[in-house]
Order: C-alpha cells, then sequence, then structure tokens
C-alpha cells in the first residue's frame, strides 16, 4: 500500500515539477515505514503536502528528498532536533510530522531509496495499462461507429420497405410537366380490400403513409368531418359548422385561422399529430372520398358539400394556378381535359359524388349542395344545426348567415387565406383563393362547342343521376 501511495504521490510531482520528484518518492517510501516504527502512518508525505506550490518548484521538496534522514526527538542522538544537521531548516518533528512525544523514529534508513528495478516495473505496468486503455477505447469507439452505421442502414431499409408497400397499389400518371409546384408527381390509388374505392393523390401524401395515418385516426361521438371535392364549398360549410360547435364563438372565428380551427385531414401543416391532440369538439376537413375515411369516422358525423361540375372545373383550375404547391402551368382546356380524364387530385370527381351518396341515408350523415347555401343560406344553415343537435333561434341564424355570407368572408382574414401571401403558398398575379363566389360562372370559360363534349362526359360519368344544379 505504502509502495503504491508513493508512487501515485510522485509521477503526479514528477508531471508538474520532473525527474526531482523521484527523490522525494525514495525519501517519502523511508519516511512511511519510519511512520508506522514511529507511530505515525504518513509522516513525511504530510510535511510534503504542507508545503505550497512554490517551495515546491523552488526545490524544497528536492532538499526534503535528499536528506534522507527522520530525525528522532533524543538529542543526543545524531540529526535530533537539538542538535540538526547544518544548513537544514525544514527537518523537524513538525515539520516531518513526527508521532506524538515519546515516540522516536529511527536514526538512519537507506538513503538509496526504492530500487531502480522497481522504479522501471512500475513504469512499464503504467505504460502498457495506457495503451491497453487506448486501444480499448479505439475499439469501442470503432464498435459504436460500426453500430450507428448498422443502424442508420437497418432504418433506412425499413423506410424503403414502408414506402414500396404503401405505394404498391399505385398507378403512376404520365408526368406532363404541367404543374411546377413541390406537389410534385400524383398517382391512382386503389384501396385494398374495396372494390371501386380510388382516388387521386400526390405521391408524397402516399409515400409518408398519411393516408394511412387518416384511415387509422381515432374519431370521436363529438367530431365532425367536413368533407368534399376540392372547391365545392368546403371552407363555407367548415365555418358554418365550426360556429355551431362553439356556440357561437365568433370572436375565436375571427382571430384563429380556420387551419388550426378545423385542421385539413392529409396538409402537412398543422398535421394529424396536432389533430390528435386536439380537444373535442373537433371540426375536421378532408377532400378524401367517403372509403378513405378513418375507420371509426361513425362515431362522429360528416357533412359532406357537393357542388355542379362545370364550376367545379372552373374553380379548380384558377386555384390550381393560385396555390404554388400545384401551380398549374397549362390552359383552362388542358386542365379541362385533365378533369374529365380524372387525372386531378382527389379524382375521379363523379367516384367521389357517389362514394357518400351510397351512405345518404346513414344516420350520421348530410348532404349539401353548394347551389343550396347560395339560393337559401339560412335553410340549409338550420338543416346543418338540427342534424348536430343544435337549437338556434332566428337571430342567432341570421348572424351566421351574415358572418359567413360571401361578402364578408373575404374580409376574414381567418378564413380568406390571405396569410398565404407572406407563407409563399400564393402566385400573386393569380386570382385569390376566395374567387367570386357565383354559380354559372362556367359560362365565362366553356365554349358551347366545348360544352357539348362536356355535357355528355357528365351524363356518361353521373351513374347515380345525381341532380346537379348549374343555373339559379
Amino acid at each position: 500500500m505504502t509502495e503504491i501511495l508513493s508512487y501515485s504521490v510522485c509521477r503526479t510531482l514528477k508531471m508538474r515539477y520532473g525527474n526531482g520528484a523521484m527523490f522525494l518518492r525514495r525519501a517519502m517510501l523511508n519516511g512511511l515505514k519510519a511512520g508506522s516504527i514511529a507511530g505515525s502512518p504518513f509522516p513525511l508525505t504530510a510535511s510534503v503536502f504542507q508545503m505550497t506550490k512554490k517551495q515546491i518548484s523552488t526545490g524544497r521538496v528536492l532538499d526534503l528528498a535528499k536528506s534522507q534522514v527522520i530525525y528522532s526527538s533524543d538529542p543526543k542522538k545524531p540529526g535530533s532536533q537539538s542538535s540538526g544537521p547544518p544548513n537544514n531548516k525544514v527537518a523537524s518533528s513538525d515539520s516531518v510530522g513526527l508521532g506524538s512525544q515519546g515516540q522516536t523514529a529511527p536514526e538512519k534508513f537507506d538513503g538509496g531509496g526504492y530500487e531502480e528495478e522497481k522504479n522501471d516495473e512500475y513504469e512499464s505496468n503504467a505504460e502498457r495499462m495506457t495503451t491497453l486503455v487506448r486501444r480499448l477505447k479505439k475499439i469501442a469507439s470503432t464498435g459504436v461507429f460500426v453500430a450507428v452505421l448498422a443502424f442508420v442502414g437497418f432504418k433506412r431499409r425499413e423506410k424503403r420497405k414502408e414506402i414500396a408497400d404503401n405505394i404498391k397499389d399505385a398507378k403512376f400518371f404520365k408526368d406532363e410537366n404541367l404543374f411546377k409546384g413541390a406537389v410534385g408527381a400524383l398517382c391512382l390509388y386503389e384501396k385494398p380490400g374495396v372494390n371501386g374505392a380510388k382516388v387521386v393523390i400526390p405521391v408524397s401524401i402516399l409515400k409518408d403513409g398519411t393516408i394511412k395515418r387518416i384511415q387509422n385516426l381515432g374519431t370521436h361521438k363529438d367530431d365532425v368531418i367536413v368533407a368534399s371535392f376540392p372547391k365545392a364549398g368546403t371552407t363555407w360549410v367548415q365555418e358554418i359548422v365550426y360556429l355551431l360547435q362553439t356556440n357561437l364563438d365568433f370572436s375565436k372565428a375571427s382571430e384563429k385561422v380556420l387551419e388550426t380551427r378545423s385542421p385539413f385531414l392529409e396538409y402537412p401543416y398543422p398535421g394529424l399529430d396536432f389533430v390528435e391532440k386536439m380537444n373535442g369538439p373537433r371540426v375536421l376537413k378532408t377532400h378524401l372520398p367517403f372509403d378513405f375515411l378513418p375507420a371509426t369516422s361513425g362515431n362522429g358525423k360528416i357533412i359532406y358539400v357537393t357542388r355542379n361540375p362545370k364550376d367545379v372545373a372552373v374553380s379548380y383550375y384558377h386555384f390550381a394556378k393560385m396555390f404554388t404547391p400545384l401551380s398549374f402551368a397549362g390552359s383552362f382546356y388542358e386542365f379541362l381535359e385533365k378533369f374529365e380524364k380524372n387525372e386531378l387530385p382527389y379524382g375521379p370527381f363523379f367516384d367521389h359524388v357517389e362514394s357518400y351518396v351510397r351512405h345518404k341515408e346513414d344516420a350520421n350523415l348530410l348532404i349539401v349542395t353548394y347551389e343550396e347555401l347560395s339560393k337559401d343560406p339560412a335553410d340549409v344553415i338550420k338543416k346543418i344545426a338540427t342534424f348536430l343537435g343544435k337549437h338556434l333561434d332566428e337571430e342567432d341564424i341570421l348572424k351566421i348567415v351574415n358572418h359567413t355570407s360571401f361578402e364578408s368572408m373575404t374580409k376574414n382574414a381567418a378564413v380568406n387565406y390571405e396569410h398565404w401571401d407572406d407563407l409563399g403558398f400564393r402566385n400573386k398575379s393569380e386570382a385569390k383563393f376566395m374567387r367570386k363566389g357565383k354559380i354559372g360562372d362556367w359560362r365565362n370559360f366553356i365554349a358551347p362547342d366545348r360544352n357539348e363534349t362536356f355535357d355528355q362526359w357528365i351524363a356518361d360519368g353521373n351513374k347515380i343521376k345525381f341532380p346537379f344544379v348549374y343555373e339559379i
């Protein structure tokens, strides 16, 4: 134990004060042995630690080490305190830490200290230990690096496998470079196990698993899902439903944007994580067909909004040019052709409408049309309120009618999507999100001869004979 302690202390001193510390080590060992005889276990070590750093660095340690003698308290013996060695001012019983009075230390100790061979052995062992530690650290760091690479590789393979599984039932459209935005490629996705259930969606939200997450989303009995084909009146009905579900909280309806009050399930912002954390009652938006809704959607209620396909096509065209993630670069007739070929997001149009109309007798589903809302908004608001179990008086209905009129909503920053301008989601050279809100605007865009072919397409596609209204 004394050997190890003296070696450890002196090795530390050597790193700071050079080879002179080795003389101290020898004296310390003798001192430790002497202390055992004299009754003090660490005599010389205590003396060394009482010295200041300056004293050690200026040679006091060396002087103390070279003395090689621990003096006794007997004045008759050489080296006693009374007749101590000349010029040695540090070798007193106090400075070297001798034991209590009456205890004596040996007069002399071997000045040779510990054998040089032993020193070499300690040095050699220390060097081997240092080398071993370095090798172990290198092995450990290499192992960690390899493990991280293996984990990353494993996660990448898992992700590729997941993506491949997500898109295995998709048919990709030929890229005609008409959509310049970040949405990118589109595909026709057929839901496995459901005959005829298909929808055109961006490949991106199919790859990342958004569609599967939506179908696995848990819904509550006080949830309301507002569903529609794009540009059929979704925003209008969302605002009406939000007011009904919040007991006509017009203040919040004017302060918070609709995107956070009634989040869009397929859209990255605010996202499904946000939806899952929302407190009820929740008003949710989707453009997906009925068969792609959450499997538990029967827990809540669904309001489906539809509109005549001619006005939908015109409004959708302007939206596709305005919305930067789409940035449609073709003409209106190129867009109309894609509409008829079912190559636009959320198509096919008639399959979309039919998927909800098939469930029109379901107690938790209500179908309203854009044309009904335009003609008699108060009547439709009453119908929606009754469906949701809300009882309104005429004054409340009139407040909702005024708040949700096209003129009012175009001025309401919480619903007119003008904040998209600052976010870069709108091509400012194109029409605004809320453009006209008129029925029959299609006559300004579809020439008579082209309208004939469009009418034929509608007749062939509208197998359920839904009574679309094209004029009021």
